[in-house]
């Protein structure tokens, strides 16, 4: 089921914000009276047993513990903290002037407002939450955790040829097959 991506990062955001309150050494402004020992009994520094990471869905990926569509967002295009100038625009993961064909800048990322769950049918005109966009409309149809609604049905933008790391993104079928999103050589 996607997830509103302000809504998610609110979601996130917030136990964050509580954690700036008391932080459980009496002062109320957050900041430790002394240096936390991190050394064990044998003398070595202890290792941190907090896992940040989190568990994304394609094609989203894990910066700094929010999940990211690094193809369209332009603070981490590409890649994890790769932000494009202010005069450009995510275009599928890479920086550029312009968006590309059946595309549009919605605040600096390229999306297809046919299918775009934050921008369906216009830029900002997100859908509730457990809802998909198909053709500019929201719709309840559900997906699977993993698929997402393209041309009126779900799929898996990992694996599916005909809709390979994005809806409508067709592989040849002859000579290609969909293997994490990407069209790849099936000889």
């Amino acid at each position: 089921m996607p997830i509103n991506k302000a809504l998610l990062l609110i979601i996130l955001a917030l136990p964050l914000a509580i954690a700036c309150g008391d932080d459980g050494n009496g002062d109320e402004d957050g900041t430790a009276d002394a240096t936390p020992d991190t050394t064990d009994t044998a003398g070595e520094t202890a290792a941190d047993p907090v896992d940040d990471s989190v568990e994304c869905m394609y094609p989203e990926v894990d910066c700094d513990g929010v999940c990211i569509d690094t193809d369209e967002d332009h603070e981490n295009c590409g890649a994890c903290g790769n932000a494009c100038d202010s005069s450009e625009v995510c275009n599928r993961g890479t920086c550029a002037s312009t968006c590309g064909d059946g595309l549009t800048d919605c605040g600096g990322a390229c999306v297809d407002l046919h299918y775009d769950t934050d921008h369906c049918g216009e830029c900002d005109r997100a859908c509730p939450v457990g809802q998909n966009c198909g053709y500019d409309v929201c719709t309840s149809e559900t997906c699977a955790p993993g698929e997402v609604y393209c041309f009126g049905h779900c799929t898996s933008l990992s694996s599916d040829i005909n809709n390979c790391g994005e809806c409508g993104t067709f592989c040849d079928i002859d000579l290609e097959m969909c293997q994490e999103g990407e069209c790849v050589d099936a000889g």
